[in-house]
């Protein structure tokens, strides 16, 4: 389970460039087939929540690369949770700005190699080969007994 923030960074980075791939050749085919702007930009914003909700924490490029997006719990994420890191992928990973500098920076100093959009909404991205390791994790922390302060 001790993966390292670097070959963290390296699999999401894979994994957004097989996404971003998907984007622009769905976008590409709306485009050709409508001529329209907004074709582009629909296929940018829907298709991280939409896989990661139906997909169950997946998208093509994290299953490709075998990583996923769990809560807290090691179960998938929620809808709220896909929704929120959408929100702040457009910040962080935005191509018409400074690309993905900010996520990569915030994977690169969190302790749980989480981008800004996974702290916020208690999410983060693992190898699939760790979630059993986690859930036994948080099984044993349920069961642990909570001490009583003496009085």
């Amino acid at each position: 389970m001790d993966v390292s923030r670097i070959h963290m960074l390296i699999l999401r980075a894979i994994a957004t460039g097989l996404d971003g791939a998907a984007i622009y050749a769905l976008s590409i085919v709306l485009i050709t087939w409508t001529q329209n702007l907004l074709m582009f930009l629909v296929p940018m914003v829907l298709y991280f929540p939409l896989c990661e909700w139906l997909l169950r924490g997946f998208t093509p490029g994290k299953w490709i690369c075998r990583i996923r997006v769990i809560a807290p719990n090691g179960e998938p994420p929620s809808l709220n949770q896909v929704l929120i890191r959408s929100v702040f992928r457009l910040v962080e990973v935005n191509p018409f700005v400074i690309g993905a500098i900010p996520a990569a920076i915030a994977v690169l100093c969190s302790s749980h190699a989480q981008r800004l959009g996974d702290m916020w909404a208690f999410t983060f991205v693992v190898p699939v080969s760790d979630i059993p390791a986690v859930r036994k994790r948080i099984a044993e922390m349920e069961d642990a007994p909570t001490q009583q302060p003496e009085s």
